[in-house]
């Protein structure tokens, strides 16, 4: 009579195992969509490098020959600086021949 009892009557661990077997189920979904965007990302990031690398060789093929760079090109912050200095000392100049002529044309 006893083994007929446990016999007819449902297991909690049954139920358990069901259940845990669905949560298994769910993590490898989750596992299996995380892999996939991963592989997606990394599959982005390989064809963003390679059209970076297929740009740079196109610069590079269209720069004109000799030196390999354009001189108004900045190719860095002293170069930069370099130009701001001239461009500068520029304006001075051509201000002090300005008030140069104002004043010889204007004193007579």
């Amino acid at each position: 009579m006893d083994s007929w009892a446990t016999k007819q009557r449902p297991s909690k661990k049954k139920g358990h195992n069901t259940l845990e077997l669905q949560l298994k189920k769910m993590r490898l979904k989750i596992k299996l969509i995380m892999i996939r965007y991963y592989y997606k990302d990394r599959e982005k990031k390989r064809q963003h490098k390679e059209n970076m690398e297929e740009m740079r060789l196109l610069a590079k093929a269209t720069q004109p020959s000799g030196r390999g760079d354009h001189l108004l090109m900045l190719q860095d912050h002293l170069t930069l600086f370099l130009y701001c200095f001239i461009f500068i000392h520029i304006i001075y100049i051509v201000k002090a021949l300005v008030f140069f002529f104002i004043k010889k044309h204007v004193g007579h």
